[in-house]
C-alpha cells in the first residue's frame, strides 16, 4: 500500500516538474584586436519545454559609487522563445573599468534568470585575464546618473 502511494504522489509531483520554466543565460568575452574594445555576448537560451517570452536581457555593474544596469540587445527584445531557440545579444560595454555584478535575462513574468554559478565562474576570469592584458581605455566624458528617487514617509 505504501509504495502504491508514494508512486502515485511521485508521478503527481514529476509531470509539472518536467514542465517548468527553464532559461539557461551564458556570456562569453572577446576583445577586437586593433581598438583594444572589449564586448559582452550575452546568450540566452529556452531550456524549457514550452514557449517563454523574453522581454529584456542586460547587465549589473557597478561604477565607482553607483550601481548601474545596462539593456543589452534592446531591438531583439521582447521576443517569444520557442524551445532549444536562444538569443544572442553582442555589444561593446567594456570600454571602461568596470565591476561587472551579474548578467540576466527577464521573462514576461516578471522572473529574473541569472547565470549558473559555474558559468559566472568562468565568465570573471575570462574578465580578469582581458583586463590583465590589454588595459581600460580612459574615459572621455563623465556619464550622467539619476540618483534613485526616495520613498515618501506617510
Amino acid at each position: 500500500r505504501f509504495a502504491s502511494r508514494c508512486c502515485r504522489f511521485l508521478s503527481l509531483f514529476y509531470q509539472p516538474f518536467l514542465n517548468r520554466r527553464k532559461v539557461r543565460v551564458e556570456a562569453s568575452l572577446s576583445t577586437h584586436v586593433e581598438s583594444g574594445v572589449h564586448a559582452i555576448k550575452l546568450v540566452i537560451i529556452n531550456a524549457g519545454e514550452k514557449p517563454i517570452w523574453i522581454t529584456t536581457g542586460g547587465l549589473l555593474y557597478e561604477d565607482g559609487d553607483h550601481k548601474v544596469f545596462k539593456v543589452l540587445g534592446k531591438e531583439v527584445f521582447p521576443k517569444k522563445m520557442e524551445p532549444t531557440e536562444s538569443i544572442v545579444c553582442s555589444e561593446h560595454i567594456m570600454e571602461y573599468n568596470y565591476k561587472i555584478k551579474n548578467l540576466y535575462a527577464k521573462d514576461s513574468l516578471g522572473k529574473f534568470w541569472y547565470m549558473s554559478r559555474k558559468a559566472r565562474k568562468e565568465f570573471d576570469n575570462l574578465v580578469k585575464i582581458c583586463q590583465q592584458l590589454n588595459p581600460p581605455l580612459e574615459r572621455t566624458n563623465k556619464p550622467k546618473y539619476v540618483a534613485k528617487p526616495k520613498l515618501s514617509s506617510k
